[in-house]
């Protein structure tokens, strides 16, 4: 039986945190974000190369990865993204690259 997320703080940055395992055996204990994103949010995640994870109603942790995400709607009541210390959620897509040519130009 996968044990239910607890409420914490990051030691690192002190930001608040819910921490719980992502399996019922073999987990990696993982820390996300308590605030629940949107679908938006959820996307810009996903381009941003960013974990996310379902929490269900019972407070257990389990990985969403993109396939899902992009052809499901959640199984859960709230999706979270993993927490990364100072770094904010994604609010806009990342600026492209301007393109280089893998020739040079002469």
């Amino acid at each position: 039986m996968r044990t239910p997320t607890k409420p914490t703080t990051c030691t690192n940055c002190h930001a608040p945190i819910l921490t719980g395992p992502d399996a019922d055996r073999a987990a990696i204990t993982r820390h996300i974000d308590p605030n629940p994103i949107n679908r938006e949010t959820e996307m810009l995640c996903i381009i941003a190369n960013r974990q996310l994870y379902e929490l269900d109603r019972d407070k257990r942790l389990y990985p969403r990865p993109p396939r899902r995400a992009l052809n499901h709607k959640p199984l859960s009541l709230t999706i979270h993204a993993e927490h990364i210390c100072h770094q904010p959620l994604p609010t806009q897509p990342p600026t492209p690259r301007p393109h280089t040519p893998d020739q040079p130009p002469f």
